[in-house]
């Protein structure tokens, strides 16, 4: 059993101003409507269930770290 939970380590990483920018990837076997939901509410920008795909690893990667590039 892990110490913390993605959830509580997401709210965590988001009270530090130096790590709130980060996209953040939530890759979980978890899919429960409440956990996604809060992943959303904490800035969740992507999820992947596991398992996955690479290619769709590949995607969402790009894509995070694109994320901030747009205007």
């Amino acid at each position: 059993m892990p110490v913390i939970g993605c959830i509580d380590l997401i709210a965590e990483l988001q009270k530090n101003p130096k790590m709130n920018q980060i996209p953040v990837v939530l890759v979980t076997a978890v899919s429960t409507p409440k956990v996604t939901i809060r992943a959303v509410e904490l800035g969740v920008k992507f999820r992947l269930a596991k398992p996955w795909e690479q290619s769709e690893l590949d995607f969402v990667f790009e894509s995070a770290l694109n994320l901030n590039k747009v205007s």
